[in-house]
């Protein structure tokens, strides 16, 4: 099968350059987002708030500069986030762009807005230059670790070739993506990862059809919760409505929740389909062994036991009804390639219980030999026609002769009786009188 293939080794890698959006604001979010992603996790007080908007509001304008005016001074060349990264180190470039959006009535019309606001903090002699060549120290050290390795620079920077998620959801193509965690770093693999969800992301959203016309399309995300952010929460809420599954894996639950307990509720919530290990902690094997849920059981119920004596009430009875069906206990032992499962059917029924699992044998991996068969002689001159001389003669319906006086009593189907033998006498047939003869066979 086919398939694309992005990977910072890889040196014909397939770009994710996210000038590829058609709208200016798209491509400036989707940014912006990307590099507000490499410190979520930091404490903020007020003043490294300030200055992280602050950072993230100079991107996003910088985006929708370089994305409008770009191309016009570089023959429809797509910007990169390299020619960003230079914008940042000399606000001069700042100010040439903005020329080209001025002398354009209906562009300098549209983005009046970013040219009121570079004018008033980029330009030479502008009251807020100096302030500004300090704030751009944030976002100027996120780009400039982002890329400086060659391979993730050689694929978002790309002008050329660059994936479209249209076109591979719409023909359900394949896409393996590999980002280099122990190469990268945890920052860079993140910010990469990052960059092709988010611009998947663009591209699900506006997926034409319906959800009864659109391909199915399929996202396995492993180790999960290195991407947690709030701009992947649509991957839960609605990726469905436009056909698209999705199967995320994570070591734990405090792993989902260490962004904020509203986003984990959110994804534990939407995924209908849950599988678990042994191994986990105390509280994880209680939540699972509620999550699982309930089963219809015998059981006696332990306020007729009594501890001091170790005896039942002398009228202890069974009841039936509703238990934990596994116990935080039975989740924590769980012997290797072993799991128990809560799924949902196509009828909307919760099915759960345990099941073997292991790895793929190395014969599915190994290239498969196809033998080819020539099924020619079986065609009967329909299909593939009949073979003279080592050729294939094709029926021809326009060259066919049909016999337009036909018999009645003899019908389309004719044939030769010359060589069967139904009248003669014959141990191994079955005998009847010739034609003309009254008396009747008494062989049988």
């Amino acid at each position: 099968m086919d398939y694309d293939y992005i990977d910072p080794e890889n040196s014909h890698s397939l770009g994710l350059n996210p000038f590829t959006f058609d709208d200016p604001t798209q491509t400036a979010l989707c940014i912006s987002t990307v590099l507000k992603g490499f410190y979520s996790d930091r404490v903020q007080d007020n003043a490294d708030a300030y200055k992280d908007n602050l950072s993230l509001q100079i991107i996003e304008n910088l985006a929708v500069l370089l994305k409008v005016a770009y191309p016009k001074l570089n023959d429809g060349k797509l910007p990169n986030i390299d020619d960003m990264l230079k914008l940042l180190g000399n606000f001069d470039l700042i100010e040439k762009l903005c020329k080209i959006l001025e002398n354009d009535k209906e562009l300098a019309k549209r983005y009046e807005n970013e040219l009121i606001y570079f004018k008033k903090n980029f330009y030479y002699n502008s009251p807020n230059r100096d302030m500004m060549q300090q704030a751009v120290a944030i976002p100027m050290a996120q780009l400039d670790t982002l890329l400086r390795y060659p391979g993730v620079k050689q694929i978002l920077c790309n002008r050329t070739n660059n994936i479209n998620f249209d076109r591979s959801l719409a023909e359900g193509k394949i896409t393996i993506v590999c980002t280099r965690r122990g190469d990268l770093g945890e920052n860079a693999h993140k910010a990469f990862g990052l960059f092709f969800l988010l611009l998947m992301q663009y591209s699900v959203l506006r997926r034409p059809g319906s959800e009864n016309t659109r391909i199915p399309n399929y996202l396995y995300i492993d180790e999960f919760p290195d991407f947690i952010c709030p701009a992947i929460e649509p991957i839960f809420t609605v990726y469905r409505k436009y056909r698209v599954g999705t199967v995320i894996t994570a070591q734990n639950l405090s792993q989902l929740r260490a962004r904020g307990t509203h986003l984990a509720d959110t994804i534990i919530a939407n995924c209908s389909n849950k599988i678990v290990f042994g191994g986990n902690s105390p509280e994880d094997n209680e939540w699972w062994g509620k999550e699982i849920g309930d089963d219809k059981k015998w059981y006696v119920d332990n306020d007729q036991y009594h501890t001091k004596t170790g005896t039942y009430d002398e009228k202890v009875k069974a009841v039936y009804g509703n238990r934990q069906k596994y116990s935080p206990g039975k989740i924590q032992s769980l012997k290797f390639k072993r799991a128990i499962y809560k799924l949902k059917d196509l009828k909307g029924k919760i099915n759960s219980g345990q099941v073997n699992l292991d790895f793929m044998p190395s014969k599915y991996k190994e290239k498969q030999s196809i033998k080819n068969y020539d099924f020619s002689n079986f065609s009967n001159g329909i299909a593939a026609g009949n073979k003279k001389d080592g050729k294939s003669s094709l029926l021809n319906l326009a060259r066919a002769h049909f016999d337009e006086h036909i018999d009645p009593n003899e019908g389309p189907i004719k044939t030769d009786p010359s060589n069967l033998a139904f009248g003669e006498n014959s141990d191994e047939a079955i005998v009847t009188s010739k034609l003309g003869d009254s008396k009747k066979s008494t062989n049988s």
